[in-house]
């Protein structure tokens, strides 16, 4: 039921087109969320956030909805493409009859690596 989720991005508003190595809709390798930092402290620490922020910042939401249609949780998360400077809208599910988890597809790359351009998706009346 991935052609009736369209991801809705709160700051994908105006979104480029797919670019890169990875086409529209290519199933990925495995989970690789995005890795960021910013704000450096100058301290020990170096910076304010850093790490793995694939589901970064908390007011993207929701990144993960229920269809009782399809008894499936869809989820999306900001992913790594392995380039610098890039941004991969990921999608999949858990389907909850089966315990399964496929890999994630691609469903945009952005020419970015800040985090805040994280997805979040919704789906629609039809399911």
């Amino acid at each position: 039921m991935l052609e009736h989720i369209s991801l809705v991005a709160i700051a994908f508003a105006f979104s480029f087109p797919a670019i890169g190595s990875a086409a529209l809709a290519d199933q990925a390798n495995g989970y690789r969320g995005i890795w960021y930092m910013n704000q450096p402290t100058g301290d020990e620490h170096r910076y304010k956030y850093s790490g793995g922020l694939g589901t970064y910042p908390q007011q993207h939401a929701p990144i993960a909805v229920y269809s009782s249609a399809a008894d499936k949780t869809f989820f999306c998360y900001g992913g790594a493409t392995g380039k610098p400077k890039e941004l991969a809208a990921m999608v999949s599910y858990f389907d909850h009859a089966t315990g399964l988890v496929p890999r994630p597809r691609v469903v945009l790359i952005k020419p970015t690596d800040d985090a805040h351009e994280n997805p979040t998706l919704q789906i629609d009346e039809a399911g």
